[in-house]
């Protein structure tokens, strides 16, 4: 795909980003578009243009998407200072305002997290499957593990919370 700067709205701000590769499968040169998008954050003091030489590399084989958190040079400025959980519920914001449910991420913050506000917690499993960890841990607050035991949750799947749950924990 072509690159284009776009803005996404994430309730009070609107963030810039700039999106470049294929956004559907067969979209480069053919080639199948399996994995999610690639969604690229800057550290602090950086800005969406500092992912630049690397876009064409990895936009080769998946869209890649290098959003501008709140208070960069091309996304709203309002009054900090900014916190990690409120950046979070930015991205994830933006993230809805583009229809994504998925990405895989890669930051310039100094330390590989994810923050997450998934909310069908049986599919961590097969996504962490994809990797070679030898240990993982998962650290979610009291109000996310008593959604974890909403039911309502799971109503898309034909077993229920008791087949989320044999996904979750398959060992």
């Amino acid at each position: 795909g072509n690159a284009s700067m776009d803005r996404a709205a994430a309730g009070e701000v609107s963030l810039a980003y700039e999106s470049v590769g294929p956004t559907a499968p067969g979209g480069a040169q053919g080639a199948a578009v399996t994995r999610p998008p690639l969604l690229l954050l800057p550290g602090l003091g950086m800005r969406v243009e500092h992912w630049a030489p690397h876009l064409p590399i990895l936009a080769a084989r998946r869209r890649v998407i290098a959003l501008d958190l709140r208070g960069g040079a091309a996304s709203t400025a309002p009054a900090g200072p900014y916190t990690i959980p409120e950046l979070a519920v930015d991205v994830a914001a933006a993230l809805d305002t583009l229809g994504l449910d998925r990405v895989d991420l890669l930051n310039g913050m100094g330390q590989n997290v994810m923050v997450s506000g998934f909310r069908e917690f049986y599919k961590l499993v097969a996504y962490f499957s994809g990797f070679r960890i030898n240990k993982l841990r998962i650290v979610i607050g009291v109000d996310t593990l008593e959604k974890v035991f909403d039911k309502t949750y799971y109503s898309n799947l034909k077993g229920g919370m008791l087949e989320a749950f044999g996904k979750l924990f398959p060992d």
